[in-house]
This record gives structure tokens, sequence and C-alpha cells, in this order.
């Protein structure tokens, strides 16, 4: 059985949208002939390093750390510069291609950014660039993100960001589709906990988890002012699996996201049957 309200709106996800990256670097594992395991090594590099949340962009260029290092940064921290580094190494095409077998078709313009670009989209860019990004052609919006990659950016250019800006540029997908990649993702586990895919999930489960209720969580949850997401992939003591998404866009004004991470973890460990 399954309860849902609006299961086919797409809401902005925030950082959830890096499940699509472990799927995608999931994907380019399988197909190295071995070439590839996760164990393999990846070095940072400055013009890879974003803002927080995370700790890799205060680690020195050309530290070099496994691939597991920085899926489990990306997903139990939501460190971005783990993740702008594994979405240049699994490639855009090959996040895309994640989006489409969970059933997400296309972004919105200008696709599937990084997190350095969406931050410098929302605090560097004029209103003229957003226009451009909104409506321009292939080569103008990748002319323009190529620019704002190269523009400086620091912490302090992000403290006066408290209220919601420009919400188009995001990462949308439904709660089906979100239900439909944390099934790939457990499938790809073999539904094990012990797993690589499902330790990475597991490794920061979002909320106080009733451990007598739930035997795993899996968990990736996003942010930014007016946007929040919370996504479970869930198996009980019986081990039957189970989904739970909570999601809330306002353009408006700033959520209350202590309320509604209240909300879901009330969902997660009474409502769920």
């Amino acid at each position: 059985p399954s309860t849902e309200f609006n299961g086919t709106t797409a809401l902005a996800i925030g950082s959830t949208f890096k499940l699509w990256i472990l799927l995608a670097l999931d994907d380019k594992l399988r197909t190295s002939n071995g070439a590839l395991s996760w164990d393999s090594k990846l070095a940072l590099r400055d013009e890879g390093k974003s803002l927080p949340s995370g700790v890799m962009q205060n680690l020195a260029s050309g530290s070099e750390f496994a691939l597991r290092e920085f899926a489990g940064k990306m997903i139990s921290i939501s460190d971005n510069t783990a993740t702008d580094h594994l979405l240049e190494f699994v490639t855009r095409d090959g996040a895309v291609r994640a989006q489409k077998a969970t059933g997400v078709n296309a972004m919105p313009k200008p696709g599937f950014i990084n997190t350095r670009e969406l931050f410098a989209i929302k605090i560097l860019a004029n209103d003229a660039e957003r226009a451009l990004l909104r409506t321009g052609t292939q080569r103008q919006i990748d002319g323009l993100l190529a620019d704002l990659r190269k523009r400086p950016l620091q912490l302090q250019d992000a403290e006066g960001w408290t209220k919601p800006r420009h919400l188009e540029f995001e990462w949308y997908a439904t709660p089906h589709q979100l239900c439909r990649l944390m099934t790939e993702l457990g499938a790809r586990g073999q539904w094990d906990a012990n797993s690589e895919l499902l330790k990475i999930l597991g490794e920061n489960p979002g909320i106080k988890i009733d451990k007598a209720r739930w035997a795993y969580a899996g968990f990736k949850g996003g942010s930014e002012p007016g946007v929040i997401n919370l996504t479970w992939l869930l198996q009980k003591p019986d081990r039957s699996w189970h989904f739970v998404t909570v999601g809330v866009n306002d353009p408006n004004q700033a959520l209350d996201e202590g309320a509604i991470v209240g909300l879901a973890e009330t969902i997660v460990n009474q409502l769920v049957p």
C-alpha cells in the first residue's frame, strides 16, 4: 500500500540531486571493465572547488582520495566540492543518462548544473545573464556558464542569502521519480545494507531513526531558502523495503525547515505502517 500527495508534481529538490551522480558513478564503475573501482583515486582541483556544505573545499589542491571517499562525503555531509568533482568525473551526459533511467527526461534550462554554477547564478549573475540562461541557445548558455565558473566566489558572498532566489535554477524531480531513483540504487546494491551503495546512503539517516521500526535507513536531503527535500530508502526488520519523500517549495518566503524535518521524522517513525 502507498500514500501520496502530489506524487507527480515536480519540485526543486536541492542536494537530493546528488543521488543521480551516485547512480552515474555506479554506472561508470560497472562499465569500466575492471579499470575503475571504489578504491580508484581522484585528485582535488582548485577550479572544481565549491562553497560549503562540506569540507573538501578546504583541502589542498592535488590531494587524492578514493572515489568511495568522494561519494561518501557527497551523500553523508552533502559536500559540494566532492559533488562537483564527481560530476566532472562521470560527465554531465552520464548524469543525464542516470536521470533518464529514473524517468526524468530533462532539467529546465540551463540543464544539469553543478553546485558552484548554482551559487554563481544566484549570487554573481545579473538579471540579464539569468534571462539568457532561461531563454538563450545552448551555445550561449554554455558560454555564460563557463564565464560564471571563472568569477571569484567567496563564502561571504552568500551571507545575505536568506530568502528564496530564482527557484527556476535548481534540480527538479517528482516524488515518483525519486522513488524510482532510490529503488534503482537499492537494486544496484542488491538490497544489501553492506553493499557499497547502501553503506554510503546509510551513513547519515538525516533524522533520529526508530531502530525497532527500521533495520536500515538510507537518506539524502537538500535545501536552500525556499526549498527543502528529504528522501529515504528504508528497510523493516522483516526485510521489506519502503520509500518516503517529503518536499516543499515556496518561491516567496523562507521555509521553517525545523518544522518540516520534525514532520518528516514523525512520518518516518510513526505513520509509515
